[in-house]
């Protein structure tokens, strides 16, 4: 089922942290996370601060550069997959890297998907609805559900 068929009011409840350095970048997907899906969405500038920002935000998606300062994208990815609490949340490398050896890097390292910048309305969207169906088959950790 697509995101725009009209689930979109049973949605509200989705949160997605997006990790990202650059604070335009953040603060526009954030932006459109919110305004066009409706859904909760929070920020974190690197991996470290991710990090802390999952028992507050307790995530269904979580969106990840892949090369920023303090912890890069991979070394967050390794770190949440090694905790039980949080280590199947579905977690995307959101980069500028679209080498097949970079795809791989990510995949390797833990994520679940990758995608190139910038993200589209659709993109996202598919991504939700992933979100959305693994929490409604109960493949999340009960506190992220």
């Amino acid at each position: 089922m697509d995101f725009w068929d009209g689930r979109r009011g049973e949605r509200p409840n989705v949160r997605v942290l997006v990790v990202e350095d650059d604070d335009e970048a953040r603060g526009v997907l954030v932006t459109m996370l919110q305004k066009l899906f409706g859904v909760f969405a929070e920020g974190a500038r690197n991996g470290q601060e991710a990090l802390q920002s999952l028992f507050l935000v307790h995530p269904h998606l979580i969106l990840c550069d892949l090369q920023m300062p303090r912890l890069d994208g991979f070394g967050f990815v390794r770190k949440l997959r090694g905790d039980p609490k949080f280590g199947r949340i579905l977690t995307i490398a959101v980069t500028g890297l679209a080498h097949p050896v970079d795809v791989a890097a990510a995949r390797e390292a833990g994520f679940d998907g990758h995608v190139v910048k910038p993200l589209t309305a659709t993109t996202l969207a598919r991504l939700l609805d992933r979100a959305w169906d693994m929490r409604d088959a109960g493949d999340m950790p009960e506190d992220a559900a």
